[in-house]
């Protein structure tokens, strides 16, 4: 579920960062293994910013956010109180890399069913679809458990009941924050 404006794609895979420096060692050890993981796994390279004008600056404000690709100058990643797991800092360095969540592929209706009526308010656009213009599948299968899809109870009003539900009863779990999949062909790199 990657973005089709190459624009928003970083030069050869390799993204500069910065680390607020209000993270404390045991934040950095995190972080640092999300990092590595991406190293292990994947074609990108995080490298500490030294002149660049574009890179990502890894803050500690109020929840766990990031823009999806490279939008130009220092822009944020938010890794606030809660998001210090190394399954949620990748999931945010996923977006910084270029990548959408799996229940925004346009496709998503074929494997899930959104239940609008429970979602937060103000949240619903974490939920919308986006069109093929704008996102590429990557020749990859809709992924219910993709680091990048949300769990079945993410931004619920009521915890009682799900914001998705599967539309096959496999018992897949919906989301996860462990691991994902090889994201080089975005960039059309070898590994």
């Amino acid at each position: 579920n990657a973005v089709v404006d190459m624009t928003l794609t970083w030069p050869s895979g390799t993204i500069p960062y910065v680390l607020s420096a209000s993270f404390g060692n045991s934040e950095r050890i995190v972080i640092a293994k999300a990092i590595l993981e991406f190293h292990k796994k994947t074609c990108i390279r995080f490298v500490p910013r030294t002149n660049q004008n574009d890179y990502v600056n890894i803050v500690s404000a109020n929840g766990c956010y990031s823009n999806v690709g490279r939008v130009g100058g220092g822009q944020q990643i938010s890794l606030g109180k809660g998001c210090i797991r190394v399954g949620i800092i990748l999931h945010e360095l996923m977006h910084a890399v270029g990548f959408w969540h799996e229940q925004s592929r346009t496709d998503r209706d074929d494997y899930i069913i959104i239940h609008w009526d429970n979602i937060i308010e103000g949240m619903a656009l974490n939920f919308q679809k986006h069109d093929l213009g704008q996102i590429q599948y990557l020749g990859e299968p809709y992924n219910t458990g993709s680091i990048m899809h949300y769990g079945a109870y993410d931004f619920a009003k009521d915890l009682r009941y799900p914001t998705i539900t599967s539309k096959k009863d496999d018992g897949q779990q919906l989301g996860q924050r462990e691991g994902f999949s090889n994201v080089c062909s975005i960039f059309h790199f070898q590994k």
